[in-house]
């Protein structure tokens, strides 16, 4: 998903899309408070299951089913794309190293470069997170991991809905 909001804010910022936002604090202000808010429900609900004692994976539950690829696609994009660091670092990027005289072709290539450094990354970590998956299916672990991970995103969903542009 982060590769596909690197290609998307990437895409973006050559399209003067990220500059709009760094340059109208409304617009900006806007997709922060989004960004906060999908933040803070997001540590609700992890807040929750750690309350709960929920597992950290479906099958584990065994109540739940999991997610479509569909939805869990759909989730993974509206988290990335309220992410506005991703959009202010192409606004700070693209200028550096485009000028008028540069080819047509260097924003989408650096679009591609930066997508493919993000999905090689989140590739090596990924299966790092598989490595570690016989630990985390642990109740005691899921519910420390929920908890965590709950009450740093309200944490960081209020900061960020209370920071200035």
């Amino acid at each position: 998903m982060a590769a596909m909001d690197t290609f998307a804010s990437g895409a973006a910022s050559v399209l003067g899309v990220a500059a709009l936002l760094h340059t109208s604090a409304a617009a900006f202000s806007a997709l922060k408070l989004l960004g906060a808010a999908y933040l803070v429900v997001l540590g609700v609900q992890a807040l929750r299951a750690a309350l709960r004692g929920d597992a950290l994976t479906p099958e584990e539950a065994g109540e739940r089913p999991e997610p479509s690829s569909a939805a869990a696609f759909r989730r993974g994009v509206a988290s990335d794309l309220l992410n506005v660091k991703v959009g202010l670092f192409w606004t700070a990027l693209v200028p550096q190293f485009v000028s008028s005289d540069s080819s047509a072709l260097l924003p989408p290539a650096m679009v591609l470069a930066m997508g493919s450094m993000v999905f090689a990354w989140l590739t090596a970590y990924t299966y790092g997170a598989a490595r570690l998956s016989s630990a985390l299916r642990r109740r005691r672990s899921a519910r420390a991991v929920n908890g965590t991970v709950g009450a740093v995103f309200v944490a960081l969903g209020g900061r960020l809905a209370l920071a200035s542009h």
